[in-house]
């Protein structure tokens, strides 16, 4: 029997307990021990992880635990007042078999149960999830959906979910552990797939298919990106070919052939332009830049010729305007005339049998000159002219 003075005994009624009325007393003990069994009971909680959705299964199948599904419509109505109530604590969404013309290639879920048709089971949309990897490439660091597939995801070179981990190697499924995220990779490498595009105006683009690194290495052929090339407000134009290695940020992954902005180093001077290099009869040319060609017009190539001596250097060879005596012109090159013969086909109609073609006129062109400067070293420049390279 426990004393009178036990803190966890009630009284009898009318009994005073160090100074406190029984009723108070027996009150405050009747509290206590309900307190005590409500706290060691399982607690119900409102608050749920933001993680983790609700999803109906909508696919028509049955799926297995960490299926991957496209999220869809909201299976309560918030616009409805009697299903208000459901759409802010269930936070269900349908789930549907991927398809990218509706988005799911970055609005999507790995169901966290195995679920029958119609069935709701917990999905995370993000944060780290199990799923089946189909690894394309081993240097991959990111994953997406398969457009029209629940059993897995892809390996990518930018995607909505980060790899952490995975069991397969390149071309296999296998295990892996993601961490679902809500923004693509921005910076990515690419290798052009062909020379550079117009597209009316400053609409400059090239085709590029990601790679790890500058080298061009695993170029991942299987997923093109249109990269815009502007001019950035400068009046040039872009210098990109085929197989060249460019940095871009990418703008939009969710269009059919995802889109990126080219942050690298690429306008060179304008089509048209003329330049001048260092002559040399090596072919091809050791001084011509990529993107610039001989300017030829039918020859070889026109060059510039000069002597780049302001003074006369001793013993040279100058022949001047008039030697001594005083006006005797002594130097003037005059012999300098140029027969030019115009040939023309004809055809024997007389019968003769001669048929061919034949000069019919001769001209003579006077390049008499008065003075020159023949002294070494000539400064020898070959002219070359930036051409159009784009497709």
């Amino acid at each position: 029997m426990k004393s009178r003075h036990d803190n966890t005994a009630n009284v009898a009624r009318g009994d005073p307990f160090r100074g406190f009325d029984s009723r108070i007393w027996n009150m405050l003990i009747d509290k206590v021990a309900q307190s005590g069994e409500r706290l060691s009971a399982p607690q119900s909680r409102t608050y749920r992880d933001a993680s983790v959705i609700r999803v109906k299964n909508v696919t028509g199948t049955v799926l297995e635990q960490f299926e991957v599904v496209g999220l869809s419509e909201t299976v309560y109505d918030p616009t409805d007042e009697t299903e208000l109530s459901a759409f802010t604590s269930s936070r269900c969404m349908d789930g549907e078999v991927p398809d990218f013309d509706d988005g799911h290639n970055i609005r999507y879920g790995i169901i966290q149960a195995p679920a029958d048709t119609d069935e709701v089971v917990p999905c995370c949309v993000t944060g780290f999830s199990p799923v089946q990897l189909n690894v394309r490439k081993s240097w991959h660091k990111f994953a997406q959906p398969v457009d029209g597939e629940t059993g897995y995801l892809e390996s990518a070179p930018y995607g909505p979910a980060i790899i952490h981990w995975a069991d397969a190697g390149e071309g296999e499924t296998g295990h892996a552990l993601v961490s679902i995220k809500s923004q693509p990779g921005l910076i990515i490498l690419g290798k052009a797939k062909t020379n550079w595009n117009k597209e009316g105006g400053d609409g400059c683009y090239v085709n590029v298919y990601p790679c790890s690194d500058f080298a061009g290495t695993g170029a991942d052929t299987a997923n093109e990106i249109k990269v815009w090339l502007p001019r950035n407000g400068m009046d040039r134009d872009p210098n990109v070919e085929a197989d060249d290695i460019i940095q871009c940020m990418m703008l939009d992954a969710s269009t059919s052939t995802p889109e990126a902005v080219c942050i690298s180093n690429y306008l060179d001077e304008q089509i048209g332009n003329y330049r001048f290099v260092l002559h040399s009869a090596i072919r091809p040319h050791p001084y011509v830049p990529r993107g610039w060609v001989l300017t030829g017009f039918g020859f070889n190539g026109k060059c510039l010729m000069f002597n780049d001596h302001t003074d006369k250097p001793a013993g040279a060879d100058y022949h001047p305007l008039e030697v001594e005596p005083p006006g005797v012109p002594e130097n003037v090159h005059i012999d300098h005339g140029c027969r030019f013969s115009p040939l023309i086909d004809f055809v024997d109609d007389e019968g003769s049998g001669v048929t061919g073609i034949q000069p019919i006129l001769t001209y003579d062109y006077d390049f008499s000159h008065s003075q020159t400067s023949n002294w070494p070293p000539y400064a020898v420049l070959d002219m070359i002219n930036r051409y159009d390279n784009s497709e």
